[in-house]
């Protein structure tokens, strides 16, 4: 195993650490919580804010794997794939594995500038309550909705690969 091999696992599971917290944590922050501790509105914006911050972190840490994979391609290990239907699949799942994150960031944030919650990052207004648009912000939460859906798939099929990878 080489330092580079384990950056890049070290960076596959964060990520993942990141994906399930984001994924499992915002539904159960926003149901699970008793909001009457710091209000409704309070609740909702911490649980955005946290929701947010964590999607920063996971774009910051899949940006770096996908640089840190392009300039140590050679000495990362792949299992080697010999039939070229299966290393598609492999292919089209890992981009589109890549591809609704970002989809899911950018529809999160267009969801954000839509809330008619004043929402922070880091101290940065991303949202203002003066500026909303119920009906946009009702499309873009389905669209983000759909997203989820896809991604869950995804996992499922990606884990499923690595198991039958590792037969």
């Amino acid at each position: 195993m080489t330092k580079a091999y384990i950056l890049d696992r070290t960076l596959h599971w964060i990520s993942s650490l990141l994906i399930l917290f984001m994924l499992l944590n915002m539904g159960s922050q926003i149901h699970l919580l008793d909001y009457r501790v710091k209000g409704q509105i309070e609740h909702r914006q911490d649980a955005i804010e946290v929701h947010a911050l964590i999607g920063a972190l996971l774009l910051l840490v899949l940006v770096s794997r996908i640089v840190w994979a392009a300039l140590f391609k050679t000495q990362i290990p792949r299992n080697l794939i010999q039939n070229k239907l299966h290393s598609c699949f492999i292919s089209v799942i890992q981009f589109l594995l890549y591809a609704v994150v970002f989809a899911l960031a950018v529809s999160g944030v267009m969801m954000a500038g839509e809330s008619e919650l004043s929402l922070h990052l880091l101290g940065v207004e991303i949202s203002s309550p003066d500026h909303k648009n119920i009906k946009q912000y009702s499309q873009l939460r389905e669209i983000h909705l759909f997203f989820i859906s896809v991604f869950w798939w995804l996992i499922g099929l990606h884990v499923a690969g690595a198991m039958y990878a590792k037969r």
